[in-house]
């Protein structure tokens, strides 16, 4: 008996002893004496697949191999294993063929942004290589629904790993280490035992283990379980491990029949099936497929899955209020009539059916299921469903399965099964009685429904937190059947309905990524098709439009005296034309090499913090006599416990204005108030901070946590609780401090000026040239695949070096500085002593702007009151909790207009759940404001914001701040205006359109900004030809009109989006870059973040560029307030633009400096720079040919540039010698900008006119497909028209449109934040909460950008010449394109309506959940 385990990591032997018995293999591997980081934390519960690695075993046939979750994985578990992590896979020594075959094409695809997933994905893919599992596109595409992703949007990635279909890749086996796999193994620990036998013998003589209950005892083989069932619900003392007993794990075909092993996972039995060929296996196969995803299926088990249903359908459960599991196994093994063989502790197998076998309850003895027999029934007809929140890697909403023998046109032996709509999986007996014997043709649905409405009453049951109804979920299971029966009746020649015979699931084909650009003319002057030299080069660097630029710019400046030409970049007719690189970062990303702050090594004494926080939304709080012993108790047995609060905070009147000046409000407290001497607190939302344990353990910290928020005593305020509201239950007074804008308007004439400043409500009905609505529009968890990390470290002198995960550093440093001065009039910490840092995001969304400063300031009190560094890694559940969401938006509106389409007047009314805090609320709904005319020229035009505090965590920045919300409100108007006057909806939208600019002619924003630059027209015409819209409007129609159950939808929407922030002292760069004399390579610090937008590879380009060298030669540095100071936040879409700009400065600086020095005159002679200058000379010819050419002025020729690059090393040395400043400083702030007067809603006089920098001018067309019956959807395409300008690096452009749709898809479909009754979030993490996944994405999506081409046409708008280079964002617009999916999913519901007899406009929140598409498209709202 061993007391230990052994294994390999990455062919290097490891061993776990007592003291690892509760920890996972990724706490093991990312611990610091192990050090492999690139295995990454980012849900825990095995559902986003960050944590991937390869398990290898031993077997008489080599090694299997399979990819697992370490997150889920005991250490323990792997005993006798081989695991190889991304660094293993990313040595090439451990590939046959000296290859990272998948890495590479990860690599070659640009398929990372942020990168924290990808070595999840790389990992996943090797899975496939080495199993000879990518035989088929198909097969690997559906082998990733394990991995989130919430960068990229899928497409590239999943284009990288196709290319690999058919790849053969074998490992390099003959160094791993021996390792002894056959002796069982005892280990204890404070109270706990790990018991692994060695086979089922030895189990069975351990006769104390038959003697525990379910609740005291776990077996142990793949342990997914815990992903959904934490420790605080279900973690016995005694686990004992069956992961190697074989005799769990025998498959057997038998006549026919099948006898599989309990513990076998699902995958093996994939295999074995799939080997079978017989497609009586065939609904079991297409079921299996659809569950969780690669890496659980490799390790979840059959017995596993019966054993949790039979758990947690007991009282046990619903005392520890544990939810019933919704296995889809079981119910697929019930639907095959399975039978169960078990073994208690006498060693014998008892055979009965699965529903028949026992609950696990409190006091009932553990048994072990050893295996399940399905007995093949001929004749059989059998089908299994389920419906989940996302398509791939969802727990089922409700799944069902439907076993009948049919013969001689009789059914008989019918089995009907359903599942998660009782605790238990369970057969319709009633309706199986009313089936059985019955002839098919005899079968009368209005029967089946009665007596379907009856068995199902005896099962109602109700997950007390879930948004389903058991009324939705018996609905979902009569479509299931009805399915089921229709189907049948087709098999037997009973005649259907031709347009009710579509019933099939929703089939999704191999999905397709297509690049390519709309051609978009520009006027200029001159025809540059005729000037020497004509080419075009790569999307965004052809010399034609580098000229043209400069052109358009002069041209500008003397048709339209326009002042802001002379802030802008003075180089445009200069630039050289530039090679778009690959993303700098992705061989580290793709290698696992790329570090975050989680990833940094702990310092020596380094404390782990983990939050205590509020458990209700509104009220009270006191600490009882059991939290301080609790603490004590803890403190006795773990020295170094400490617990950090409010009473901790040196300076308790510190200041949290996100916006100084601009506004003044409540923002959240770094921790919740506490009167010590009234022992009472006060919180004003669920999560709120009231403390931190501290403890040289994360898992330790977290423990004592939950254990002392069970002993804080809460009273909550019940009654004056604010949580959501809709358009019925708009509190009664919005809230506003300080001077903030809340209405635009344009008014045209008198003739609708009473109408515009009339409320919405003022119009009771709609009339024929008028109607009324509303839009709810909900919140979205940004679910950055990297949670929320920081690290203090104290240093001398009181001063702090900070690491913090976070979009704005400087809003870190001010505010520890503001949390350690008592006395402000004396400070003893200044900002030169808080160095705040981060190397780079794994995504940040705006969720990293402003609330990282709570985190950051609450480790800073930890770590100056310990005067020890101090980490606070957030999980994912506390992270979702605290961050907050983006916001929830209500909006009601009126227009009135002709029946032609034309929109006369326009009111809108945004109604935002701000959340318990103001955050940046403030400028979202400014921005709102600012945005809310979007793409139309409405005369007559009124836009107001009222915000409301409510008792839900702050909402908070988040992608398009605003704009989706807005842009849907607006465009559920046009919806609903178009459908009163049966128009066409984007008839009506290309009617309002604002004008194409001319250079002599161009509307105007309500508030006044110009757009000298607007195209929308010409975007949207390109896009109809392009993606073929009329013809496929028609073919929907023409589909809708031929079935009943399937209904598609297509729309088309545009948007105007303005680029900048709104609080314009944050329009502003500043970079340093700086040259080593030794090697001339070049360092760049900015202020800017990466976080997967790419900024630093777009800065490199630039950089390279203007100093006309090879971009390997410069590297970017990690961001740092002691080298950039004051930087502004990195979001809004201005990281490149402004820090670009900053960069080219210092660059242009630096080679002006350069250029001089050549044209210089020779130095003075035996000088020590005159012998280095002759020394060049003789030996770099280069440098020589630079000398000797200058005098002839031709510094971008590209002669010239080819020996300025072989030259570059000798000229910086002599530079260095001549003592020229190799380093310069680069600053940029947005030209020309004005401010908007509050109370007039127009811009000061005096000032310039403009808030935005530049506009994007793009559009969509989505196409989806529903099932009426389920309410599910499947995009079937997606055509994106976008507007990059000169893009400055398409392969990051593409990337960034791709990425921020589907994000923008996630917030209008499968994306529904819950809280409960006491404004608890519901859905924290993967198995509640469903982003996007590979199966979310369009089948065809085509992205377009525009390629901008000069023409001498006067009819064309002129080129905006604004962005650096002409460039345009990408981060952010997009994802407001996504709303083409709701009103293509909305008017495949209108469609469906129409069956019921409802032509009717209705009103949908978003967003379109499958609850409510069911509900809608069946008018049963």
């Amino acid at each position: 008996m061993k007391n230990s385990v052994s294994f390999s990591i990455n062919k290097k032997k490891y061993s776990a002893q007592s003291e690892q018995l509760t920890l996972t293999l990724l706490q093991f591997l990312r611990e610091d004496k192990i050090g492999l980081k690139g295995t990454k934390y980012g849900c825990g519960q095995g559902g986003c697949g960050a944590c991937t690695v390869l398990e290898l075993k031993r077997d008489n046939n080599g090694y299997k191999i399979k990819a697992i979750n370490a997150c889920l994985t005991p250490v323990l578990r792997i005993d006798g294993s081989h695991i190889l992590t991304i660094e293993g896979l990313s040595d090439p020594a451990n590939f046959d063929n000296g290859e990272l075959v998948v890495q590479d094409s990860m690599e070659q695809h640009n398929a990372t942004q942020c990168g924290y997933c990808s070595p999840g994905f790389v990992v996943n893919m090797y899975d496939l290589l080495l199993n000879k599992k990518n035989d088929s596109e198909q097969s690997i595409e559906n082998a990733f629904g394990g991995n989130l992703c919430r960068c990229t949007g899928y497409a590239s990635i999943l284009k990288a790993m196709r290319a690999l279909k058919g790849n053969s890749v074998s490992l390099n086996a003959d160094d791993f280490p021996d390792l002894d796999n056959d002796h069982p193994v005892s280990i204890q620990n404070n109270g706990q035992k790990w018991f692994k036998p060695s086979s089922l013998q030895q189990l069975l003589e351990n006769r104390d283990i038959f003697q525990h209950s379910s609740w005291d005892l776990k077996f142990v083989n793949g342990n997914t379980s815990s992903g959904i069932y934490d420790a605080k619900v279900d973690f016995p003392n005694f686990l004992v491990d069956i992961s190697n007993l074989t005799e769990l794990q025998e498959v057997r075909f038998e006549d026919g029949s099948l006898r599989i092993g309990a513990g076998l996972t699902y995958s093996t039995l994939l295999e074995h099936l799939k080997g079978n060929e017989d497609d009586y296996w065939a609904p079991m196969i297409s079921h299996i497929e659809r569950i969780a995803g690669n890496q659980v299926r490799n390790l979840a088990t059959l017995g596993g899955a019966i054993t949790l249903v039979k758990k947690f359908s007991s009282s046990e459960a619903e005392k520890r209020k544990a939810e019933a599991f919704p296995s889809d196994f079981y119910v697929v093994a019930l639907t095959y009539k399975a039978e169960i063989e078990y073994l208690n502790a006498s060693g014998e197998i008892t055979t009965k059916p699965l529903d028949e076998l026992e609950t696990l309850d409190k006091d009932t003895k553990v048994y072990l299921i050893k295996s399940l027999v399905f007995k093949r029934n001929k004749n059989a007809f059998i089908r299994t469903y389920r419906l989940a929140r996302r398509t791939q890697n969802a727990h089922p909403i409700v799944n069902a399965g439907f076993h009948v023998k049919r013969g001689n046109d009789l059914i008989s032996d019918p089995v009907l099964a359903v599942g998660a709509i009782s605790a238990e999986p369970a057969r319709l007996a009633g309706l199986e009685a009313y089936l059985n014997g019955k002839r098919i043709k005899d079968i009368k649905l209005d029967e089946v429904k009665v007596q379907f409405g009856k068995d199902v009453k005896q099962l109602e049951y109700q997950d007390k937190e879930s948004e389903i109804t058991f009324q939705f979920k018996s609905e979902i299971a009569y479509s299931f059947l009805y399915k089921f029966l229709t189907e049948l009746f087709l098999r037997n020649s009973i005649q259907v309905d031709k347009r009710e015979t579509n019933i099939d699931i929703l089939n999704r084909n191999l999905s397709s990524l297509n690049r390519d650009e709309i051609v978009a003319p520009y006027y200029s002057p001159i025809d540059y098709s005729k000037q020497k030299g004509y080419a075009d080069f790569e999307l965004g660097t052809s010399k034609l439009n580098e000229l043209s630029r400069d052109v358009s710019k002069r041209a500008i400046e003397v048709n339209l005296d326009h002042k802001d030409v002379t802030y802008l970049h003075k180089k445009n007719s200069d630039q050289k034309v530039k090679k778009e690189l690959s993303k700098i970062e992705g061989k580290l990303q793709v290698t696992g090499k790329a570090n975050y702050v989680y990833d940094l090594k702990k310092p020596h004494q380094a404390l782990e913090a983990y939050y205590v926080y509020s458990q209700i939304g509104y009220g009270n709080f006191h600490y009882t006599d059991a939290f301080k012993q609790t603490l004590d108790r803890y403190k006795k047995l773990h020295g170094s416990v400490v617990y950090i609060s409010y009473t901790d905070i040196p300076n308790k009147n510190y200041e949290d204005s996100n916006f100084e000046g601009f506004s003044n409000g409540e923002y959240d407290p770094v921790f919740a108030e506490y009167d010590k001497d009234k022992n009472e607190g006060y919180v004003t939302t669920y999560g709120q901070p009231i403390g931190l344990v501290l403890s040289d353990s994360e898992s330790l910290s977290k423990a004592i946590a939950f254990e002392l928020m069970e002993h804080i005593k809460f009273e909550p305020f019940y009654e004056k609780a604010v949580y959501e509201f809709n358009q019925n239950t708009i509190p009664q007074n919005s809230i506003g401090k300080g001077y903030h804008l809340k209405t635009i308007t344009r008014k045209t004439g008198d003739e609708f000026k009473d109408w515009l400043e009339k409320p919405v409500d003022s119009l009771k009905n709609d009339s024929d040239d008028e109607i009324m609505g509303y839009q709810n529009v909900g919140a979205q968890i940004h679910f950055y695949m990297e949670p929320n990390v920081c690290l203090v470290i104290p240093g001398e002198d009181s001063g702090l070096e900070i690491y913090s995960s976070s979009q704005f550093l400087t809003r870190i440093q001010e505010m520890v500085v503001d949390l350690l001065n008592p006395d402000k009039q004396h400070p003893k910490v200044y900002a030169n002593k808080i160095a705040v840092k981060t190397t780079r995001l794994g995504g940040g969304f705006g969720g990293k702007e402003l609330r990282p400063k709570l985190y950051a300031g609450a480790a800073a009190i930890a770590a100056h009151r310990t005067g020890l560094p101090v980490r606070l890694a957030l999980d994912r559940e506390t992270d979702s909790i605290m961050n907050g969401t983006r916001h929830p938006v209500t909006g009601k509106f009126k227009i009135h207009g002709d029946k032609d389409g034309t929109i006369h007047a326009f009111r809108v009314e945004f109604y935002m759940n701000i959340g318990n805090s103001w955050d940046c609320s403030y400028p979202v709904m400014e921005l709102i404001l600012l945005s809310s005319d979007g793409a139309y020229n409405v005369k007559n035009f009124w836009a107001e914001g009222k915000m409301y505090l409510s008792n839900i965590q702050s909402r908070t920045a988040f992608r398009s701040f605003g704009l989706i919300q807005c842009s849907l409100i607006r465009e559920e108007a046009i919806e609903k205006f178009a459908h009163s006057i049966n128009m066409r909806p984007d008839l009506v939208r290309e009617k309002n359109f604002y004008r194409d600019a001319t250079i002599n002619s161009f509307d105007s924003t309500p508030y006044g900004q110009e757009l000298r630059f607007c195209r929308i027209n010409q975007v949207w015409k390109s896009l109809k030809e392009k993606a073929d819209f009329e013809k496929r409007y028609q073919a929907v129609e023409e589909f809708n009109a031929h079935n009943k159950w399937k209904k598609r939808g297509i729309s088309m929407i545009p948007i105007k989006y303005g680029i900048s922030y709104t609080f314009r002292p944050y329009n502003f760069g500043n970079a340093y870059v700086f040259i080593y004399g030794d090697d001339a390579s070049v360092m760049i610090h900015h202020g800017g973040i990466e976080m997967g937008q790419g900024i630093h590879t777009k800065l490199v380009q630039l950089a390279a560029d203007e100093l006309g060298i090879e971009p390997r030669h410069i590297r970017i540095a990690d961001s740092s307030t002691d080298a950039i100071p004051n930087a502004a936040s990195t979001g809004a879409s201005t990281g490149s633009d402004l820090n670009g700009a900053a960069v080219v400065d210092a660059c242009e600086q630096i080679y002006s400096r350069l250029i001089e020095l050549i044209k210089s005159d020779a130095p003075e002679p035996h000088s020590i720079e005159a012998g280095a200058r002759e020394n060049f000379m003789k030996t770099n010819s280069s440098f020589k040919y630079l000398f000797e050419n200058a005098f002839r002025g031709e510094f971008k020729s590209e002669e010239w540039l080819s020996h300025w690059k072989k030259a570059w090393r000798s000229l910086v040395k002599y530079a260095l010698i001549s003592r020229v400043n190799l380093s310069a400083e680069g600053h940029y702030k947005s030209p020309g900008f004005g401010a908007i007067d509050p109370s007039t809603g127009k811009f000061y006089e005096g000032h310039g006119k403009r808030i935005f920098y530049y506009f994007t001018y793009s559009a969509a067309i989505s196409e989806v497909e529903i099932d009426v019956l389920t309410g599910e959807f499947n995009i079937l395409r997606t055509d994106i028209a976008y507007d990059a300008g000169i893009s400055l690096n398409s392969k990051i452009d593409y990337g960034q449109v791709e990425g921020g749709f589907i994000q923008g898809v996630g917030y209008v479909t499968t994306e529904n934040p819950m809280y409960d009754q006491n404004g608890k979030l519901i859905t924290q993490n993967t198995w509640k909460y469903k982003p996007p996944c590979t199966k979310t994405i369009p089948e065809d999506f085509q992205i377009h950008l525009l390629r901008y081409e000069p023409t001498t046409d006067q009819k064309n708008a002129p080129l905006d010449t604004y962005g650096i280079q002409s460039s345009k964002s990408t981060g952010e617009p997009s994802l407001v394109l996504a709303n083409s999916v709701f009103f293509a999913i909305k008017h495949a519901i209108m469609s469906s309506r129409k069956e019921y007899g409802h032509s009717d406009w209705v009103h949908i929140d978003a967003p379109l959940t499958v609850k409510r598409i069911f509900e809608f498209a069946n008018c049963q709202e």
